[in-house]
């Protein structure tokens, strides 16, 4: 049984007001709102999914795939990605640049996708200073959100 192709449209953090069609393999998990990896002429970009359809659009350009998806769940619901639509028409910019300002800095790295708040194998780690435990048990001590840690290049933050 050959298995249905999937579309998704994705925002870019570029100044081009369109959204870009991607096709994408059942394995991945795309759903509007999370962060996905495409190819982008010679190069890879990270963009947003917009909407997704099984139904495939009209015209007669090649569909490239999507490469990754960044995030296990959506970093933006409903509402911020009509929100994000609002911003793009209201200041005149494109939807993947209003979706790109609505997230935190450390956020927006790739490299961070799933992992973060991963701090690797417990058999593995260092041993921490008085500081630098507590420190840790303040962040840990707060459920949600992305915790910035100030201080000097190779303090041991």
């Amino acid at each position: 049984m050959k298995s249905l192709q999937s579309y998704v449209e994705v925002a870019f953090s570029i100044p081009d007001t369109e959204t870009f069609t991607y096709t994408f393999s059942e394995e991945l998990n795309v759903s509007p709102g999370c962060r996905v990896q495409a190819p982008f002429g010679r190069r890879s970009l990270t963009g947003y999914a917009i909407e997704t359809s099984v139904q495939k659009p009209e015209g007669g350009y090649e569909i490239k795939s999507i490469e990754k998806v960044l995030d296990a769940d959506p970093i933006f619901g409903d509402d911020l990605l009509d929100l994000a639509k609002w911003v793009s028409g209201m200041y005149i910019c494109s939807l993947g640049e209003a979706l790109s300002v609505m997230i935190p800095g450390a956020r927006t790295e790739s490299r961070l996708g799933t992992e973060i708040g991963s701090f690797g194998d417990p058999e593995e780690r260092l041993a921490l200073s008085k500081d630098q435990e507590t420190a840790l048990q303040r962040v840990l001590s707060i459920r949600d959100g992305l915790h910035y840690l100030y201080g000097i290049t190779g303090s041991g933050k």
